[in-house]
């Protein structure tokens, strides 16, 4: 019989059993013959070492693979975990990071907010205090202007009334001596013709009730040109003001 593998030689024996006879009134056992049997199982024995080094060599070596096997997965087992590790804090300082940013942004827009607010609330305040000062000192201007106009007008009539009377009382000045000529000259003709002349034959003489020509009196309108001057001088003083506000 030839060398053959182990698993050959127990298929023929299998085939062997099998096709030997049952004993005579037994259905379980069989007339097998010895020698080939014997055979059989010889080369059975004589296969058996080489293969069971065989499967040890293979055993070792399927232990040497699932070894490096293991270490080979335990390696990338580690280094996975240490990636995934590093990835994850990596992540989480990612994720810090972009927490401690917004956060940071979040503040600077606050802050950016209250300043524009505070700007604002600054510049109304400021503005409400231009347009307050503004009217105050518009209204104090013009309360001064109405001062100085009353002044002025209360000089004005003053001096037009003090003009009157002083115009008057020479009107009747005049009067007196005109009717002092008229006296005069009515006694001279009578001394040069014997007999006045008569009104009606004397030359009109206009009085000063029947004729009354303005005449213009110094000291009005030297009262009149200080008034009018003080007055332009409190107008230039109040342009100078408003000027210097708006500069400011």
């Amino acid at each position: 019989m030839s060398k053959k593998a182990i698993e050959d030689l127990i298929s023929e024996l299998e085939i062997f059993v099998d096709s030997c006879r049952f004993q005579a009134l037994s259905s379980s056992k069989i007339i097998v013959p010895k020698d080939e049997l014997m055979e059989m199982i010889q080369e059975l024995h004589m296969r058996m070492p080489g293969e069971i080094e065989r499967c040890q060599k293979i055993m070792r070596n399927k232990e040497g693979i699932l070894t490096d096997a293991r270490e080979q997965a335990e390696q990338i087992v580690g280094k996975a975990a240490a990636e995934a590790e590093r990835l994850v804090a990596e992540h989480e300082i990612m994720q810090l990071a972009q927490a401690h940013a917004q956060e940071i942004v979040n503040q600077a827009e606050y802050h950016a907010q209250e300043i524009v607010a505070q700007a604002q609330a600054e510049a109304n305040a400021i503005l409400n205090g231009a347009n307050a000062d503004s009217n105050t000192i518009r209204i104090g201007a013009m309360e001064y202007t109405q001062e100085k106009l009353t002044a002025i007008e209360e000089i004005m009539n003053q001096a037009l009334v003090e003009g009157a009377r002083k115009y008057n009382e020479m009107l009747d000045l005049i009067q007196e001596n005109l009717e002092t000529v008229v006296e005069n000259r009515q006694e001279i003709e009578a001394s040069l013709y014997g007999t006045p002349v008569s009104n009606e034959q004397q030359a009109p003489v206009e009085t000063y009730q029947e004729y009354q020509e303005p005449v213009a009196d110094p000291y009005q309108e030297e009262n009149e040109e200080a008034a009018m001057e003080e007055y332009q001088q409190d107008m230039d003083s109040q342009e100078d003001m408003y000027s210097y506000q708006e500069e400011q």
